[in-house]
């Protein structure tokens, strides 16, 4: 759930979220970072998201 605009909680762990966008060389889509790193310390957990645009 969200608890904050750049935070969420998952199973009772709390994470604060950046983003980060990147564009494909042909401007046809590109690629969203999400990087997850818990509030208590640790290493933090990324996800890629790819999209295109047609």
């Amino acid at each position: 759930r969200a608890v904050a605009r750049d935070a969420l909680e998952i199973g009772g762990q709390r994470y604060t979220v950046t983003r980060q966008d990147a564009s494909l060389a042909d401007d046809d889509g590109g690629l969203t970072t999400y990087s997850l790193r818990p509030a208590a310390g640790g290493a933090a957990l990324q996800v890629e998201v790819p999209f295109a645009t047609y």
